[in-house]
């Protein structure tokens, strides 16, 4: 009996060591899958588990990892897809459409970089700006096709004679940039000649016509006498626009003045604009804008522009106008002359109960100076307004570089009920950022965008994506210098809310467009 028992025990016992050694068994290979998954789980795609288990368990260890490998590879070929992607996007960002050469954006970029350097001592450069003589008479002539035609053989004759530390950019339209990175003066006037030798020898080719082109070139040496990027385009853009009035197909140089001389020439300038003023030759244009969709806001829409007219010359437009400005540290003289004709109009259109809107363009003095808010405020005041009708405008440009400030500047101006645009939208890698930090009403979309539509799927697929994202945030997109029908039709397919250019209506005198199109009601 007493054997018999002492034999049950040490059959149980022998069961228990057996089941304790079973469990473990099982209980380590499971706690190595429970990790492994654990560690997939938070992003260690290349995690995998010895397979060094039989029977089931075995089973589970080569089915974990084989499920592993499937899915690193599945996120190594996402992760390839999202990067080729974001590189395009941000090429596109960069580089013109048309002809593959950087943007404008880019090339301001590149020339703020060079600058920098300029001013910490290094080593002085130089900026061509270039504009095609005869351009408008090939797409006159042949259409926009021989145009674009024109322009990627012209971008590529030029890069032929650069070199490769050299920055070739197409600026818009027929016109280029080329910054000169450690060149001499003697050696800049060289290439500029060069270049203007070889457009002047060039025959552009279209079915049975031969067309001679020829350019105009301004060139700017870049020395620490300048101040920013926008005073190295006031100097060439003046200089190319010498050229120009000197015959064409010719290089004009205008060097960065001193100190001496910028207030010699504000003075000169500030008497100019007095004396425009008040003889009543500063002109503020009416850009009409129309809505192409009845289901956004309409009514009588118009950007506000101006010219200079100057006695025995052509007059000067308004981007030369606050270059200028801006150099001279005058341009508050035109933001105020803008906000006192449209806040002016708005208060006489409001108690006509007449609806309008002006969109206003402001400088990027405009936002620097915290006195800008006070005076609008004041403006409304005066005028018994709020600023519902008022749309302030600013550059892509202005937005980037002075962010912090225009976010404070805009609540401030939304409080007062006014609306905020950014133009040239779409222009860079940083336009999606914007809408988050600025939560503008309306963008302005770039001309890279709109203008080089048929081009073909790229710049297409760009601008829906863009057009979906500020639909989302119940944003409204304008296009800009729409001169034709079928491209206006085209992009209204495509969805933008809103038009101006020769499609829509001319350009006019903004009392003019006052007077007829809101308080008569006699244009569409």
């Amino acid at each position: 009996m007493l054997q018999g028992f002492i034999a049950i025990l040490l059959g149980l016992g022998l069961m228990g060591a057996l089941a304790i050694a079973m469990a473990d068994h099982l209980a380590l290979p499971l706690q190595r899958l429970a990790e492994a998954v654990r560690n997939m789980s938070a992003g260690n795609f290349d995690t995998r588990v010895p397979a060094i288990s039989s029977g089931e368990m075995r089973v589970l260890e080569d089915g974990f990892n084989d499920m592993a490998g499937h899915i690193e590879e599945a996120h190594r070929s996402m992760q390839s897809r999202i990067e080729e992607a974001t590189a395009q996007l941000v090429f596109q960002a960069r580089h013109d459409a048309l002809t593959g050469l950087v943007n404008r954006r880019e090339f301001e970029l590149r020339l703020d970089k060079a600058l920098d350097t300029v001013h910490a001592g290094g080593d002085e450069f130089s900026v061509l700006y270039i504009d095609l003589d005869r351009f408008k008479a090939v797409n006159d002539a042949c259409g926009h096709l021989a145009g674009d035609e024109l322009l990627r053989q012209i971008s590529l004759l030029f890069q032929g004679r650069l070199r490769e530390e050299d920055t070739l950019a197409r600026l818009g339209g027929d016109e280029f940039g080329i910054m000169l990175a450690n060149c001499s003066l003697t050696k800049a006037r060289q290439v500029a000649e060069d270049l203007c030798a070889l457009s002047a020898e060039y025959r552009f080719v279209w079915q049975d016509k031969i067309f001679a082109i020829g350019a105009s070139i301004g060139l700017a040496p870049v020395t620490r006498d300048v101040r920013d990027v926008q005073e190295i385009f006031a100097l060439s853009d003046a200089a190319c626009l010498q050229a120009k009035e000197l015959g064409r197909n010719q290089v004009c140089e205008l060097a960065p003045a001193t100190q001496t001389d910028r207030r010699r020439d504000r003075g000169n300038w500030a008497s100019r604009l007095a004396s425009a003023l008040s003889e009543g030759r500063l002109i503020v244009e009416a850009i009409p804008i129309r809505a192409l969709h009845a289901g956004v806001p309409g009514g009588q829409i118009a950007e506000l522009s101006a010219r200079l007219n100057e006695p025995g010359q052509a007059p000067i437009a308004l981007s030369a106008l606050i270059d200028a400005a801006e150099r001279y540290d005058m341009a508050s003289v035109f933001d105020h002359h803008f906000l006192e004709t449209a806040i002016r109009s708005l208060a006489r259109a409001t108690r006509q109960q007449m609806g309008m809107r002006c969109m206003v363009p402001l400088s990027r003095a405009a936002i620097a100076n915290s006195k800008t808010g006070d005076f609008i405020a004041s403006q409304l005041e005066e005028h018994g307004i709020e600023g519902q009708g008022l749309c302030l405008m600013f550059s892509e440009d202005i937005s980037t570089h002075q962010t912090s400030q225009l976010i404070e500047f805009s609540r401030r101006m939304r409080e007062l009920g006014c609306q905020i645009a950014l133009t040239e939208f779409g222009g860079g890698v940083s336009s999606f950022t914007q809408l988050r930090t600025l939560a503008p009403s309306y963008v302005r979309l770039s001309l890279s965008l709109t203008r080089d539509i048929g081009d073909g799927v790229t710049s297409t697929a760009l601008l829906r994506a863009i057009l979906e994202i500020t639909a989302e945030q119940d944003i409204y997109s304008i296009a800009e210098d729409v001169d034709d029908t079928p491209l206006l039709e085209h992009l209204r397919k495509l969805g933008i809310a809103y038009a101006h250019g020769k499609a829509v209506a001319p350009r006019e005198p903004f009392d003019a467009w006052f007077e007829g199109a809101v308080m008569r009601g006699s244009r569409g």
